[in-house]
């Protein structure tokens, strides 16, 4: 049902924790962890540094994880993946991959911002019951 933001994971926090603040610090971190890297990654890129590739691919997959932006996290494992075990530019070009990680990237951050404007708006408790029936 999601396919660039799912939302279950942040809901599932508040289950356990009752904490909006909690879910923000995470919703800060991702984007920061996101910019930071997106920043980053074309240096290295154009270093030719895949180490630091790495190192910020698996970074930005953690944080993606954390939010649940599965497809983001999708794009960023098999970017990881090509530069560690094929190349930079082998099979598909670095840049067809940069590509897919922004936009997967700003589409999960529209779902996190309606998620939160959600939040906002009603009691969190309602929001987890209309989610899981969605189930």
């Amino acid at each position: 049902m999601y396919r660039e933001f799912n939302p279950e994971i942040l809901l599932t926090v508040w289950k356990i924790r009752k904490n909006t603040s909690l879910i923000l610090d995470i919703c800060e971190l991702f984007q920061a962890t996101l910019d930071e890297g997106l920043g980053e990654i074309p240096r290295a890129y154009k270093a030719e540094d895949s180490k630091e590739l790495v190192y910020w691919l698996h970074r930005m997959k953690g944080s993606a994880l954390n939010v649940g932006a599965v497809f983001l996290a999708d794009h960023l494992q098999e970017a990881k993946e090509q530069v560690k075990n094929l190349g930079l530019d082998e099979p598909t070009p670095f840049s067809t991959h940069l590509e897919q990680i922004h936009t997967s990237y700003l589409n999960a951050k529209h779902g996190i911002s309606a998620l939160l404007q959600s939040i906002e708006d009603s009691d969190l408790d309602a929001t987890c019951k209309q989610s899981e029936s969605l189930h």
